[in-house]
């Protein structure tokens, strides 16, 4: 997908323990009191501030203009993203929930230890509930490591239990290695290898053995109307090995308890939507409890067109997570238009053909536009699941294939949040530049860049005509690039839209429609650059950058160093700079690679994929990257400037009939009434 992500700075047991832990989550909020936030015109966009972690509050404005039945519409599909969200947090690692847990009930019960440790394992619960586990899921995957010790936990845990935790300390002596060991497994994903990968999708399951069963079994397979078969095969399963023999398990075997909660919601949701979100809304009902591919073929083919002003991803949607490229994460995300964005986006979507006509690739890979996509800017009223990791710029689903090219595509500019990191972001800290990695001649240039038009169009292109544009080769059509180029293939499609989009926006047609001026634009491609030296900074012990949106970045601009002399790594005083000395060249390098990664997808070429991502994408310069590091710590000394950030979203809330928004809650408040919200052990059979 084909979800774009933010990064850096600016928007770039058993039953009692389960009945225990449902009782503590409700004390828990019920007691504290709720942080004091303004609302309206004096909105606060950022909560807090824990160690290297900034928490923002996005807002839902305008939402009270929609009227009742949107309202309500919108109120059930929240509470049934909701209720899938702890799937999400056992796919992660078979330990989260109770990790979890455990976590939880400390710092509900604990609030009367040492401050300091207190707050380290609040920072630390706090990265666990974004990311659904204790991985960096934002750069290699790798374990992130807590800053306290076992004892010092197991303290915590001492006068939680003084309190009432009743948390088991045998149970937290299980749990040692999986949360201080760094060499216990030490990567959640390990791209092509299900062995060295810690992932909850292949239990026990070696690669080997993954490749043979969907090479010769094909798993559930599925066709669509005209007996093609359906490429998203396996997609919404887990693969299990019991007695040597190796299968299948759906969701319903999986989660009954969540999957009953969900469709309970979706059912009621179905009562407020118009007669086309009805017929959808059953055939991802009908998904969630059969886990027949062909209904989530059914869902897309009629979601993917439909305009509306409530609008929802519920599934088992991205394959980020999986080392094969091929298990969904369960992602829960509820949203409304925002009308003013959305006309921006129309612009592009009305001159798709141009830009497809225009495309640096070759007729032969060009799409015919018979269904002009779908494109809206949209604010978050939740986000669950893989898409609760902080925080996601745009949206282009669906992401299989055969669908886009059919039935055209769903694209989404995320305004809410985006709003609430820049503005939290200049609220905690004012108006900071350091311009520590610009040259000097350009740090007023740079100071520019502070203007988002530039990022919002190049978002859009990323979605609307990067992932949604291309097509198939000749005699290519049936198959699934994604699973068939396997996993190279997130990379290489983070990478094609991102060069679409800065294709486009130095096309003279964006510049005439308005969307950006030429220098607005050269703005971002220098900032683009810029970004993937500052991005080092959250590799500090990494060897290779797996998270794909990252070494999409990378690869563009490694390639481009590579392969022209537009971009130049230039040291002055002994700090290293990322330097465009040339716009033009810098434009006809990216068409190049552009023109490249389109014939690998379209001619399904596994060896090209292979060839680019391991040459331009995956590794960094360590020796760079240390620099980078030691040049940020003086920064993080000077000013506490954020490596981590986390989103509360807004509460909705039924009272009297009625559905109301709320801000009162914290980040762990939200969190924890989430948790309470799923029993978390009775999530299974």
């Amino acid at each position: 997908m084909e979800q774009m992500k933010v990064l850096n700075g600016k928007v770039r047991s058993n039953y009692l323990q389960c009945i225990s832990y449902f009782i503590f989550v409700l004390m828990f909020i019920g007691l504290i009191p709720f942080s004091a936030n303004s609302q309206g015109n004096g909105h606060k966009y950022y909560d807090e501030i824990i160690n290297d972690l900034i928490v923002y509050r996005a807002h839902a404005d305008g939402f009270e203009k929609f009227s009742e039945r949107e309202k309500k519409l919108a109120y059930y599909l929240y509470k049934a993203a909701i209720a899938g969200r702890d799937m999400y947090f056992d796919e992660m690692h078979k330990d989260s929930l109770a990790i979890r847990t455990l976590l939880g009930k400390t710092l509900t019960y604990g609030k009367n230890m040492d401050e300091r440790l207190y707050n380290d394992i609040k920072y630390y619960t706090y990265l666990f509930y974004n990311f659904g586990c204790n991985y960096n899921l934002n750069t290699d995957f790798s374990k992130i490591l807590p800053p306290f010790s076992f004892y010092n936990l197991k303290y915590a845990v001492d006068i939680a239990n003084q309190n009432g935790a009743d948390i088991d300390i045998n149970e937290l002596s299980s749990y040692a290695k999986v949360i201080f060991d760094p060499d216990y497994e030490p990567y959640l994903k390990v791209s092509n290898n299900t062995e060295k990968s810690a992932g909850n999708f292949y239990s026990g399951i070696r690669t080997s053995e993954v490749n043979d069963f969907y090479s010769y079994y094909m798993g559930i397979t599925h066709f669509d109307e005209e007996g093609n078969l359906l490429g998203e095969i396996g997609l919404n399963t887990r693969l299990v090995k019991e007695r040597g023999k190796i299968f299948e398990q759906l969701p319903d075997e999986l989660y009954p308890i969540a999957i009953q909660k969900m469709v309970y919601y979706l059912e009621k949701a179905q009562k407020y939507a118009g007669d086309n979100q009805k017929k959808y809304l059953e055939s991802l009902i009908r998904y969630l409890e059969g886990g027949d591919v062909y209904d989530w073929h059914l869902f897309n083919k009629e979601w993917t067109s439909d305009e509306v002003n409530i609008d929802f991803v519920i599934g088992f949607v991205e394959v980020y997570e999986d080392p094969m490229n091929r298990k969904g994460s369960y992602e829960g995300i509820v949203n409304y238009i925002d009308m003013e964005g959305t006309k921006r986006q129309q612009l592009i979507v009305d001159n798709a053909q141009y830009y497809e006509d225009n495309a640096p690739w070759d007729d032969k890979y060009k799409k015919i536009w018979k269904k002009l996509p779908v494109a809206k800017t949209i604010n978050i009223l939740t986000e669950t699941g893989a898409a609760q990791t902080c925080c996601i710029a745009g949206i282009n689903l669906p992401n299989e294939q055969y669908l886009r090219e059919k039935y055209g595509s769903k694209n989404v500019a995320i305004k809410n949040t985006g709003d609430a990191i820049d503005k939290g972001f200049k609220q905690a800290y004012g108006d900071f530049s350091s311009g520590e990695f610009s040259l000097p001649e350009e740090r007023e240039e740079a100071k520019k860049q502070k203007d988002n038009k530039g990022f919002d169009a190049f978002v859009d292109f990323h979605e609307i005509t990067g992932h949604g544009g291309g097509k198939m080769a000749p005699g290519k059509e049936g198959i699934s690039p994604d699973v068939a180029i396997g996993g190279y293939f997130n990379t290489l499609e983070e990478c094609r839209a991102n060069s679409v989009g800065l294709w486009n926006l130095l096309d003279p047609k964006t510049h005439d429609l308005g969307l950006v001026s030429r220098e607005v634009a050269e703005l971002e491609y220098r900032g683009f650059v810029r970004g993937v030296l500052t991005m080092l900074r959250h590799f500090p012990d990494a060897n290779e950058i797996v998270e794909a949106h990252r070494a999409s970045e990378n690869l563009i601009v490694r390639y481009v160093m590579a392969n022209t002399d537009s971009i130049v790594q230039k040291v002055v005083e002994g700090k290293t700079y990322f330097v465009v000395n040339d716009i033009n060249g810098m434009r006809e390098g990216v068409g190049k690679l552009l023109a490249e990664i389109q014939r690998i997808k379209s001619e399904v070429d596994p060896a090209g994929a292979k060839f680019l991502v391991e040459t331009y994408g995956r590794y960094l310069d360590k020796n760079l990257r240390d620099e980078v590091i030691s040049r940020y710590k003086v920064l993080e000394e000077k000013y506490n400037i954020p490596k981590f950030k986390v989103m509360i979203h807004p509460r909705l809330m039924l009272k009297n009939g009625d559905v109301m928004v709320d801000y009162s809650e914290s980040f762990l408040e939200q969190q924890l009434r989430y948790d309470s919200a799923n029993s978390v052990r009775l999530i299974f059979k």
